[in-house]
């Protein structure tokens, strides 16, 4: 899920054609959308090729979210299309950065994003009674930001 998570705040802001749209827009702490324009030029609805001009091909316009209630971490498409990315996720957070490395609430500014998953296991080891649990923590810098 890390790995998956950073891939995509890497590419977010992705926009060699100059395209309007708005590259990280927030949320909360715990939901972001994030869009690039990586593919499309092979031809009409092609999701391959290089970039062309839109966020409208697959993967380009992605909200990540955490559902609490369910522990798990979803990828949210743009068509609304729902991907559980993470299960058994006890917590999740994100903190938006700017260039200074300051918190910060506003997308534009936003060039460094914190990534904390939380994850547990469902049940008790059987021998101990404890539960399992191990903390995450990753950062992923926007390097197509200024």
């Amino acid at each position: 899920a890390m790995g998956t998570l950073e891939r995509y705040i890497v590419q977010a802001g992705n926009n060699p054609s100059s395209a309007a749209f708005t590259p990280v827009t927030i949320t909360s702490a715990t939901q972001v959308r994030l869009c690039s324009d990586l593919t499309g030029s092979a031809g009409a609805g092609s999701n391959q090729g290089d970039a062309d001009g839109d966020i409208l091909d697959a993967n380009e316009d992605i909200t990540i979210r955490y559902i609490p209630d369910g522990r798990r971490i979803e990828l949210v498409a743009a068509d609304g299309t729902v991907q559980t990315l993470a299960q058994y996720i006890s917590g999740f957070s994100l903190a938006y950065l700017d260039n200074n490395g300051t918190a910060t609430t506003v997308g534009a500014n936003v060039r460094t994003i914190r990534i904390t998953i939380n994850g547990s296991s469902a049940v008790a080891n059987a021998r101990t009674q404890k539960t399992f649990g191990l903390t995450l923590t990753g950062v992923a810098t926007l390097p197509n930001r200024g």
